[in-house]
């Protein structure tokens, strides 16, 4: 179980990077192409692009904790699930109240952030404390997101060919997504190799 819960966590977190550099960083783009018509205006458009941002931050804690909870429910452990969703739900409420007095509807999207992360935390921490040790230590691959990441931020925030329009949006998300399996390949990540790996595989049975 310990394997299983391992590797899916490291996979959503390999995958959840990319698209939270797309949300993050061209937030503004997506509000535009969905709602960017009739009465919805140039400052609406800003306000929801600044809530999609934050929650780009929401997007890996939220992941991991369906992941967690569906492992406390497969060893028969339904109550702290429950109780600790409800501390979840108190603090978001109280968070997102004292952030929005200074940060505005951003902030309401940043107490979400923040009652994510720590729900997410603490539902680690007492998984592996009361039914399986999950050894989340794994200094070196976190070391190596975190350096693929900075690199892709850094790239990523200097790209000159951004515009409005659902064109320019894909051409982003390719690039970055092409960036991001540049970087991993380059840094040898072996989860993402054995990923590739099977889709070649897949392809190649497909023929």
């Amino acid at each position: 179980l310990r394997k299983i819960i391992n590797k899916t966590v490291r996979l959503v977190i390999t995958i959840c990077i990319p698209i939270m550099f797309v949300m993050f960083l061209d937030s503004e783009t997506i509000v535009q192409i969905i709602y960017g018509r009739g009465q919805f205006s140039r400052q609406a458009v800003l306000q929801t692009a600044c809530g999609v941002a934050f929650y780009a931050f929401c997007l890996i804690p939220e992941c991991i904790k369906q992941i967690i909870t569906k492992a406390f429910y497969s060893v028969h452990e339904t109550r702290t699930p429950m109780i600790l969703g409800v501390f979840e739900v108190v603090v978001n409420i109280v968070s997102s109240i004292i952030f929005s007095r200074y940060y505005g509807i951003a902030g309401v999207v940043m107490g979400t952030a923040f009652a994510s992360t720590l729900f997410c935390i603490v539902l680690l921490l007492v998984f592996s404390r009361k039914k399986v040790n999950l050894g989340m230590s794994e200094q070196k691959y976190l070391l190596k997101l975190g350096v693929v990441s900075g690199i892709l931020f850094w790239a990523a925030s200097r790209y000159p060919l951004r515009d409005d329009s659902l064109l320019g949006l894909s051409i982003f998300s390719i690039c970055i997504f092409g960036g991001y399996a540049v970087l991993l390949f380059v840094f040898r990540d072996t989860l993402f190799i054995e990923m590739g790996k099977g889709i070649l595989e897949k392809l190649r049975r497909g023929r």
